[in-house]
């Protein structure tokens, strides 16, 4: 039975439960009001932008019929065929980026290959021949002079990065963000390596790679649930640490360095469900954000590829003001208030005397064996 009742007491394993019962415990302790945390992340502003604000255009290049037939012999015919067809036509953005990576391998063959037949046909077909060697020469320039923006639409064009950091989603859950996101990772290794990486690559391990890494980046609202999680973190924190300030200046919850009955259960709070629950929570918040930051800033850095040499302006406002390392970012936002809620215990646990190391009885207090 006793089972039974602590576990219909422990808090759920969603991240907001876990914030949610800290900050329960603390205003008891404090007597403080408890901040809604479901208006902590609604709105969340800004969203991740829509594919329209993201996608690249990219000028058309048309062969008309009679070149496409004179590619007869060229594999690239096949290529032009399916790219026309009524499913070429709506292929999505990655499958429209392999097509190019395959146009100019395949078009670079066909040019060998007309070389070589001009030199074994007649001269009236050498001309042809030459001519379409010239067209193809001027295609490769022009479809080399746009890749980036190919590459570019793949990725951040897609919508598997629409639903990678899609925040209508629910909390993370604890155990969730314990399991490393490991495919995550090795997908946006892959994904972040490069246009002229996917064309040194053999074209049919390219394409079953690049498909395989966006299945995983869509699989999941990853990035959305790090944003609400690391959100509600700082707001719990930074409204906590605010009210508790408030509250010790209205009434101390120890004087002289001596444990208070109030102090007490602050300690057991600050052992049970803050060391226990809330500090491991931001910990791998902290972790999972730290590791994918860098391999989404190597995504960003595709843009200085495109025409523009930066990100659309909905795509940096977005990174800005949620994931850049500075002091105005949500990142930047969630360090600060992790920092100044530290900041608060340290001078609470002064306060009471249980600074570890100050004396064996402090020392014997601020570690009590579980009861």
């Amino acid at each position: 039975m006793g089972g039974l009742l602590l576990s219909a007491c422990a808090p759920g394993d969603r991240a907001d439960k876990v914030l949610q019962n800290y900050q329960w415990r603390m205003s008891n302790v404090f007597e403080l009001e408890e901040a809604d945390l479901a208006s902590a992340v609604s709105g969340l502003q800004p969203r991740f932008p829509l594919r329209r604000s993201l996608i690249q255009a990219i000028p058309p290049l048309n062969i008309n019929l009679l070149e496409f037939l004179q590619l007869s012999r060229c594999e690239l015919q096949r290529l032009l065929g399916q790219r026309n067809s009524s499913l070429g036509l709506v292929m999505p953005v990655s499958q429209r980026f392999l097509y190019e990576l395959s146009f100019l391998e395949l078009a670079q063959i066909c040019i060998i290959e007309l070389e070589r037949l001009s030199r074994l046909q007649p001269v009236n077909d050498e001309d042809a021949r030459l001519s379409l060697v010239r067209l193809l020469q001027a295609a490769v320039t022009h479809k080399q002079q746009w890749l980036a923006a190919s590459y570019w639409n793949a990725l951040w064009g897609s919508d598997e990065f629409q639903l990678l950091f899609s925040t209508a989603t629910p909390m993370p859950r604890v155990s969730g963000l314990q399991l490393q996101p490991v495919a995550l990772e090795e997908a946006l290794e892959w994904l972040t390596a490069g246009s002229s990486f996917w064309q040194q690559q053999p074209r049919d391990a390219r394409n079953r790679q690049l498909e395989q890494a966006l299945a995983v980046v869509g699989s999941e609202k990853y990035l959305g649930q790090l944003r609400l999680a690391m959100v509600t973190i700082s707001r719990v924190l930074a409204s906590t640490t605010d009210a508790v300030a408030g509250a010790q200046q209205r009434r101390s919850i120890c004087l002289q360095h001596t444990l208070s009955p109030r102090g007490t259960i602050m300690q057991r709070v600050f052992l049970r469900y803050y060391i226990g629950e809330v500090q491991p929570l931001i910990s791998l918040v902290h972790q999972r954000v730290s590791s994918l930051r860098p391999l989404l800033s190597r995504a960003l850095q595709v843009a200085e590829q495109l025409p523009a040499g930066q990100p659309p302006a909905s795509l940096e406002d977005y990174w800005q003001r949620v994931w850049a390392d500075r002091a105005d970012s949500e990142w930047g936002q969630y360090s600060r208030a992790v920092a100044d809620h530290t900041r608060m215990w340290q001078r609470l646990l002064k306060q009471c005397g249980l600074q570890p190391g100050a004396s064996p009885d402090a020392e014997q207090a601020f570690w009590p064996a579980e009861t």
